[in-house]
């Protein structure tokens, strides 16, 4: 039987004596676009932060392609095919869109082939970047800067991306543009995207978990759960 591509379980997070996770099981298969849903607080970047290996769980297990990878660095993680596209961003504003995506693709900077193949991947998602690779990013749009930011993840042709608040700060066209590109991205990688936009979220998602205080409360279908009458209520104003 193939195993999933990627499981959380009993994850357990904490600052100080303060526990933000508190228990979370979550899985993501190839293919999928699986999105975590929640306020503001809920833990959903605390979560992505521990995946990525820049906060130590203080108990369970984060499996990827069988092995368990909780307490690895972040480059290790990056290079066993993880990426993480952070809640605002984090691009490097006095840089060119060119050499942003360079960037994102240091831990295989030694394959200038695989960088010219990945480049032309990345463009063929986004024309516009291609349009502004010698543009200085922090010059751009906020919805260009997001498609930025999402590209130079995408570099090191990562098996999972980890996609935080990306509508944050954006118009809804340029929002809904942006999640548009997802159903694209899951052809070649699975996606596990958190926001706080439950409507948007729910249309693209093949699956959801909605998080509070720390701990998943629900989980199933995307339209199952956009038809829960709790979820309407609490993240659909409905």
């Amino acid at each position: 039987m193939r195993a999933m591509l990627f499981e959380v379980k009993d994850l357990h997070v904490a600052y100080g004596s303060y526990e933000v996770l508190r228990g979370v099981n979550l899985e993501v298969d190839r293919g999928e676009i699986v999105s975590i849903i929640g306020s503001n607080g809920a833990g959903k970047s605390t979560l992505f932060r521990t995946i990525s290996g820049l906060i130590k769980p203080r108990s369970g297990r984060i499996i990827f392609e069988g092995e368990d990878i909780a307490g690895k660095s972040p480059e290790e993680i990056v290079s066993i095919g993880i990426t993480h596209c952070p809640e605002g961003r984090f691009l490097f504003p006095e840089l060119s869109v060119y050499k942003n995506l360079l960037l994102g693709y240091y831990t295989k900077r030694k394959d200038k082939k695989g960088f010219k193949e990945r480049l032309e991947y990345v463009f063929e998602i986004f024309p516009v970047l291609k349009e502004r690779i010698n543009q200085r990013a922090g010059t751009m749009s906020g919805g260009e800067q997001q498609m930025l930011a999402i590209a130079r993840a995408l570099m090191p042709s990562p098996k999972l991306l980890l996609l935080d608040e990306p509508s944050l700060g954006l118009s809804p066209k340029l929002s809904w543009s942006v999640f548009e590109v997802l159903k694209e991205i899951k052809k070649d990688t699975a996606i596990l995207v958190s926001e706080q936009n439950a409507s948007l979220c729910l249309k693209v998602s093949d699956r959801t978990y909605v998080m509070e205080l720390g701990e998943i409360r629900l989980s199933g279908k995307a339209d199952e759960v956009l038809a829960n009458p709790e979820v309407k209520r609490a993240y659909l104003g409905i």
